[in-house]
């Protein structure tokens, strides 16, 4: 469970919709651009999250039409993508949509601020609707349905892609580096952020080293504007950061006082109440009505999930908010990893290792995820398997002593003496701890009275 770094009392004029349109080439931008404005309450729709509502790519990107304003990350692999240039051909179908468009420029893209640089894009999707026309002409119309769809699509793009290119040249529009050296300024005041020099001058009190001075600042702050939910926010986040850890907890009370709307601030006091006042019932308390402001926050289910299964043993409440913080955010490993666990819980052993598997998929880096697959195929008898998991785990972290021991076992199982007492040995050398465990452990009884355990 995550602190947020900060979340504030600042709306937008209305309850807006904000979409980012980008490249999955370029995630790692996105991603940056992503977690600034989630720390200040702004949620991006974005394929990452979002597809996993609906059943069609085609849908999702219709929704673009409807938004209120489209951050658009501009780079070579996006001008070069079909579904970012269908993202665009639907968005440009509104009235007004200028009016709601703020595209970013990466360094690869520079080259749109020229006429030969946009001819090159150009000739790219003459290119490509030429071949798929090509394509088209060599196979029965009768079985074409979905390549007409696609023929139709890139002449789309063919012809608004010149338009487009010279409306967003003549646009005064920043690039990425400069967006970041004004704190993201340009985008809070395309969309209208009601109070964005407070909260510019929040965050820049917050990227002050010295907490002293982060403190004379904060008092300013106060002097200027008066105690606001947000100046109490930062001064709870500081204090934490700083380990003054009751003069947190206090401070995110005082902001609640003032803005019990603040889904943000019930969430990082709810980690404080866990992590460190071990307050479950108070934390559980705060999930619910981070939720309760907002049913589509995923840290928050997270965190109440988290809550569940380790202090209640609520593993269906907990299975629950897993799942919802999956739809929100399908490639996050560590809920599916969580998830798996409590679908182990539940006996749902088949689930469980489906759950892993996808934990796997999206970091199989993570030791513990292959340790834990191992164990339920060892219940399913799949021992082969077992083993096969369990040592990959082995091959992430080769001192892992949880490893080394269910790998004990499992050689066991398929009665291999030898190698089960290796990894035992392996298993007390980085962790003599666990020599009580094995010898209370029935798959180990075979060395209960082996010198081994002794």
């Amino acid at each position: 469970m995550g602190l947020i770094p900060f979340g504030g009392d600042f709306f937008m004029g209305s309850n807006s919709t904000n979409f980012i349109s980008y490249s999955w080439k370029n995630e790692a931008v996105v991603d940056e651009i992503d977690n600034y404005f989630k720390r200040i309450g702004i949620t991006f729709i974005r394929d990452k999250r979002d597809l996993g509502y609906y059943n069609q790519i085609s849908g999702f990107m219709k929704r673009v039409r409807d938004c209120d304003y489209l951050l658009m990350v501009i780079s070579a692999d996006y001008l070069k993508s079909r579904n970012c240039m269908y993202e665009i051909w639907e968005f440009q179908q509104e009235k007004n949509y200028d009016k709601r468009l703020l595209p970013v420029r990466l360094e690869d893209a520079q080259d749109i601020l020229t006429k030969e640089g946009q001819i090159k894009y150009i000739r790219y999707w003459e290119n490509e609707a030429a071949k798929a026309k090509a394509l088209l002409n060599k196979i029965d119309p009768l079985n074409a349905k979905e390549l007409i769809e696609e023929c139709r699509i890139k002449e789309r793009i063919c012809r608004y892609i010149g338009e487009f290119l010279a409306f967003i040249s003549d646009l005064n529009h920043p690039s990425f580096n400069e967006l970041k050296a004004q704190n993201y300024r340009p985008v809070l005041d395309f969309i209208g952020y009601q109070n964005a020099d407070q909260l510019a001058e929040l965050l820049e009190i917050g990227d002050i080293a010295s907490f002293e001075e982060q403190e004379i600042q904060l008092d300013q702050f106060r002097d200027k504007y008066g105690k606001t939910s947000d100046y109490y926010f930062m001064r709870a986040y500081i204090a934490g950061e700083n380990n003054n850890l009751k003069k947190a907890k206090y401070n995110y009370d005082e902001a609640l006082k003032i803005n019990p709307d603040n889904c943000e601030v019930h969430n990082n006091l709810a980690v404080l109440l866990v992590e460190h006042f071990k307050d479950y019932d108070g934390a559980k308390s705060h999930c619910l009505e981070a939720l309760k402001i907002n049913p589509d926050y995923c840290e928050a289910h997270n965190n109440l999930a988290n809550l569940l299964k380790e202090y209640f043993e609520d593993y269906d409440g907990a299975k629950s908010h897993y799942l919802k913080a999956l739809q929100i955010d399908p490639k996050n490993s560590s809920i599916w990893y969580n998830l798996g666990i409590t679908l182990n819980n539940l006996n749902q052993f088949q689930d469980a290792v489906n759950a892993y598997k996808k934990a796997i998929e999206i970091d199989p880096k993570n030791g513990n995820t292959w340790i834990n697959l191992g164990d339920i195929l060892y219940k399913f008898q799949q021992f082969h398997e077992a083993l096969n998991a369990t040592k990959k785990a082995l091959e992430i972290d080769p001192e892992n002593a949880i490893a080394w021991y269910n790998l004990g076992y499992q050689y066991l199982g398929l009665n291999n003496i030898r190698s089960a007492k290796q990894s035992l040995k392996k298993t007390l050398e980085f962790d003599p701890s666990l020599k009580e465990t094995a010898k209370a452990d029935e798959d180990f009884k075979k060395f209960w009275d082996d010198d081994i355990l002794k």
